[in-house]
């Protein structure tokens, strides 16, 4: 028999036995070789319960004689039947059972042949998609363009061949049939998918990458908004795909369970990822100063030597403008210029940590939630430019640009000093105030280094691989190095969705312990800090609650010989201090939403923040000493395992 393309045709021997391997055959009497182990579907082998319907290609059977050449007698052999005109039941009987045995198998060999081309559909669509998170991650618009149509094209064969009356047939079918349903739903679904999502989406990036997105400082706005109209009209038919392939019931094959299995997975992450992108991408254009408008942001430089809750003292002020994605970058502000502020704290802050956030510019931040220290910043700096008032603050420390500065490459100080990937923190926070003493030139430094970096990531920053720009934005969200607070609503409600918003757990059912620190040193010495903060043993509550032993250790890894040697500028002159090298901190610590915290009530001031239990007290540790903080922590009933978020600090030991 010819091979048939995709089970489209049916070709009819001249006779049984010329048939070859592919002759019509019945089994003998006693013969299970139809039901063998060795029957594949998808190219899989089926288990025993599969295979009660199965079909085997070139199986070893009994040929069967030619119904001219049987002795078929059901009356009486020795009755002569010359003469008569009869008709033998037995014969049409036989005749109609060989003929449908004779179909059957023709049917289950077409419908293997299927299956065959629906596995090479389904092997052009594993190795297209892959390939296109490759293309994704490099920006090659046009081969993603081309990857997406073959995808495509795979994707409709598919669903055209288990469109076909066999697989409508074989879906009746007990045992396999859900099976066959499932195959069938999947193939419907990667149409779908390949020609109302993928295709679309690469058309709408054919031709741009991240060097076409931003060049000569300046960002392509009108790319971007072609880029949130595609996502906006393909977010529905992701979600419809989403949910029929969760819809889909088990099978009994479990080759098929796991690709459903695998689809459902991967349809509900990038449902999720285009519902949060949906959230995020309609601000980016407004972001960008799109139609004309120009947009003005505070870059603000945490400086982890000299923490803060949110991460630093926010010792260099930069204010950015962008105007139809052009981006220009302003003069650098100390805090001396604007120091004295009066900000509306809120009555919770103000009875836990005093008046300090309402007072100074460069206390601002002394509250841990950045949904508030962003706002402060923002308002302490315009009530001081009124000419240049900023709409958003973007806060970031020298750990994240150094993270950056890897992407991108280094750049290099008029001092020669190189500033890169491997070094930023250690130059920023540490050697310069070793190298220069004096204030005026530590500030000096800091600019060039800044202009220098901004020009930097201005010229280099197309070159960066998206998929490693977003990881390290995903990653800086995560840990505090990167926050971003926006004077609009619905654009600081898109910063929460990008995870930059550094805002306060609230959802009890993920709690989240906070540790935050402020210094109070007033100099630079928390370079030589090493925060941490241990989960212990739990004990379950007979309300569904959950207690913890938690604790937290802060140590001075400050030497007695650089304490004797230290600048002034490091050691500081706070009257706190017992002497050179002592590390003075003020510790918040924050329950999580919906939990308390116990052991902490006769250190300091205690209270909320957002609802939160609060605490508030110092630590005081010489050169190599530790402080030693435990406590215990209740979480709400039924709430998942204790999370800790800390302030971020200069460097991480883990000795």
């Amino acid at each position: 028999m010819a091979e048939s393309p995709r089970g489209a045709h049916f070709a009819k021997p001249d006779n049984p036995k010329d048939a070859g391997d592919e002759q019509f055959s019945r089994p003998s009497a006693g013969d299970t070789s139809g039901f063998e182990d060795t029957h594949q579907f998808s190219g899989e082998q089926f288990s025993d319960a599969d295979q009660q319907h199965g079909f085997v290609e070139n199986q070893v059977t009994t040929p069967f004689e030619p119904l001219s050449q049987m002795n078929v007698y059901l009356d009486d052999p020795n009755q002569s039947n010359r003469g008569k005109k009869s008709h033998h039941p037995g014969r049409v009987v036989l005749v109609i059972v060989l003929v449908l045995v004779a179909v059957v198998g023709a049917c289950g060999f077409l419908l293997y042949r299927s299956a065959q081309a629906v596995e090479a559909d389904a092997k052009v669509i594993t190795s297209t998609a892959s390939s296109m998170k490759e293309n994704l991650t490099s920006g090659d618009g046009d081969t993603l363009l081309a990857n997406a149509n073959s995808f495509a094209s795979a994707a409709a064969d598919m669903h055209q061949e288990t469109s076909g009356a066999l697989w409508g047939v074989a879906s009746a079918l007990p045992v396999v049939g859900q099976d066959v349903k499932n195959a069938q739903q999947l193939a419907s679904i990667a149409d779908d998918m390949g020609s109302k999502v993928l295709v679309p989406m690469a058309q709408s990036l054919s031709g741009v990458s991240m060097s076409s997105l931003l060049s000569d400082g300046k960002v392509d706005v009108d790319a971007i908004q072609s880029l949130v109209d595609a996502l906006s009209d393909v977010s529905p038919t992701i979600s419809a795909c989403s949910q029929r392939a969760n819809a889909i019931q088990s099978g009994s094959i479990s080759k098929v369970n796991n690709y459903v299995e695998k689809a459902q997975d991967l349809l509900s992450t990038a449902d999720e990822a285009a519902q949060t992108a949906n959230k995020i991408a309609p601000s980016l254009p407004g972001l960008l100063g799109a139609n004309g408008t120009t947009r003005t942001y505070l870059i603000v430089a945490q400086n982890n030597s000299e923490l803060r809750a949110t991460g630093g003292l926010p010792g260099a002020r930069i204010p950015l403008t962008v105007s139809d994605g052009a981006i220009s970058l302003g003069e650098s502000t100390s805090l001396s210029d604007g120091f004295d502020v009066n900000i509306n704290i809120t009555d919770e802050e103000r009875a836990l940590l005093g008046d300090a956030p309402a007072i100074a510019a460069s206390w601002s931040n002394f509250t841990p939630d950045f949904t508030h220290a962003g706002a402060y910043l923002a308002e302490g700096w315009n009530q001081y430019h009124s000419d240049q008032q900023v709409e958003g603050v973007i806060a970031v420390d020298p750990v994240f640009l150094q993270n950056l500065l890897a992407l991108t490459g280094g750049v290099v100080a008029s001092d020669g000093t190189a500033v890169d990937g491997t070094n930023a923190a250690q130059v920023l926070l540490s050697d310069i105030y070793w190298k220069y003493p004096e204030g005026a030139k530590q500030d000096a430094m800091f600019a060039e280094v800044a202009g220098l970096c901004f020009n930097q990531l201005m010229t280099s920053l197309g070159s960066v691989g998206l998929d490693d720009l977003t990881k390290l934005i995903r990653q800086s969200g995560e840990d505090r190095r990167l926050q971003v607070w926006m004077a609009d609503d619905s654009e600081e409600a898109a910063m929460k969705e990008l995870g930059v918003a550094g805002e306060l757990g609230s959802d009890p059912t993920q709690p989240v312990l906070g540790v935050y620190v402020n210094d109070n040193t007033w100099a630079k010495m928390d370079w030589y800090m090493d925060l941490r903060t241990t989960v212990g043993a739990a004990t379950q509550n007979s309300d569904g609650t959950t207690t913890y032993d938690v604790t937290t250790t802060i140590t001075n890894r400050m030497t007695d010989e650089e304490a004797a040697s230290a600048p002034a500028y490091i050691t500081g002159g706070s009257d706190m201090t017992s002497g050179a090298g002592d590390m003075v901190s003020l510790v918040i610590v924050l329950g999580p939403a919906g939990g308390t915290v116990s052991g902490l009530d006769n250190r300091g001031s205690n209270g909320q923040l957002e609802g939160l239990d609060g605490h508030y007290f110092g630590v005081s540790t010489k050169p190599g000493e530790t402080a030693t903080i435990e406590y215990q922590v209740t979480t709400a009933a039924g709430a998942s395992a204790l999370q800790v978020r800390q302030t971020p600090t200069a460097r991480t030991f883990t000795d």
